[in-house]
Parts: C-alpha cells; sequence; structure tokens
C-alpha cells in the first residue's frame, strides 16, 4: 500500500466497478420490486475535508438507503446505495 498512488482514470474505473459490483449483490436478493439505485464517491485526500450528502423524496414506508465509508491515508470513498420500490 504504500507504493500505492492516486490515479484519476483509475479511480474513474474503480468507481464504475463498485458500482455495478454493489448493484449486482443487491439484485442477487431478488428483491424484484425494487429498482437499485447506487452511487460511488472515490477521491483522493489532500489535506482537505469532505462530505457526501444526498437528498431524496420517496415513501418512508418502502424506500431506503444504506451507505458505507472508508478511507485510508491516500484515498476516501463512499457508496450510497438505495432501494425504491415500484410496482
Amino acid at each position: 500500500m504504500r507504493t500505492f498512488r492516486y490515479n484519476p482514470t483509475t479511480a474513474a474505473l474503480l468507481t464504475k466497478i463498485l458500482t455495478s459490483e454493489c448493484k449486482d449483490a443487491v439484485k442477487a436478493l431478488s428483491l424484484d420490486r425494487y429498482k437499485v439505485v447506487c452511487q460511488v464517491v472515490l477521491g483522493q485526500k489532500q489535506e482537505q475535508a469532505m462530505s457526501v450528502n444526498s437528498q431524496c423524496a420517496w415513501d418512508t414506508n418502502t424506500d431506503n438507503v444504506v451507505t458505507y465509508s472508508w478511507e485510508s491515508p491516500i484515498v476516501y470513498c463512499t457508496v450510497m446505495l438505495y432501494g425504491i420500490y415500484h410496482e
């Protein structure tokens, strides 16, 4: 890990891979009536503060979101996975 260097091109590819893998994992749960939306934010840490937020209009009885954040001394990553019920 000491030799890892942030690269915007690699970060873009990793973001797409993470998004796809998260959506596939949720779809494997066979929640047929839910639309799955995944947002991944991946960036380089350069002594700055970072906050990732979202706002949605939905049915609080059926829709939900889960968020996971991870960071190292070099990068940060936040995944937001939304489940929106539809008929």
